[in-house]
């Protein structure tokens, strides 16, 4: 199969793929980012960016925080999120509507209300049982072979951590980010007592 950006030049869409192929789960900087993505890009036959390469890697970082698949570490430097997390034939999700984070961002706060929750089927379907909100939900997903045990173990850390939305309809709301969730999973991986 051929490269899908063959004969395109390096543009902000281009870059964001690229981007979550080279880097997932990576602190990188952005020159290294540059140099990457652009060399990957010319050896499988697309075209050099006509325009501000910088500009182009701003607005690709910028969409990639918006999807909540990248976060500034510090200056110059991002944490990249991978697309896909874990591996399974089930699924713990973290999703949340967009209005949600931006009230918390407009209010300075990084942390917004969250449904932690798990599906055996996709993730669309559940949602739809779920949800009568006209608003399209931002989803984050876990594959897992133990959706009960994974979910579980996040609901405690996120509990120890005071953020369970005690007025919530249901128990699995809570003011988090998909980050934060990523993260504790990160932690489970590398620590899987904690889970047990």
């Amino acid at each position: 199969m051929g490269y899908k950006y063959r004969d395109i030049p390096l543009v902000a869409a281009v870059m964001y793929d690229l981007i979550l192929e080279c880097f997932p789960g990576r602190s990188v900087d952005r020159t290294e980012i540059v140099t990457k993505t652009t060399e990957l890009h010319l050896s499988r036959g697309g075209k050099p960016c006509q325009g501000d390469v910088q500009s182009s890697l701003n607005t690709a970082l910028t969409n990639l925080q918006k999807n909540d698949l990248a976060h500034r570490v510090v200056s110059g430097y991002w944490r990249i999120l991978p697309e896909e997390i874990g591996s399974g034939e089930s699924t713990v999700y973290v999703y949340y509507f967009p209005t949600f984070k931006q009230n918390a961002k407009q209010e300075g706060r990084d942390y917004w209300e969250c449904k932690v929750g798990k599906t055996t089927q996709d993730v669309d379907s559940r949602m739809k049982q779920q949800t009568g909100i006209p608003e399209k939900a931002v989803v984050t997903e876990i594959k897992t072979d133990d959706p009960d045990q994974l979910e579980k173990a996040l609901h405690a850390m996120l509990k120890a951590r005071g953020r369970h939305k005690e007025e919530a309809p249901g128990t699995e709301w809570f003011i988090t980010s998909p980050r934060e969730v990523y993260e504790m999973f990160c932690l489970l991986t590398y620590f899987p007592k904690l889970s047990g």
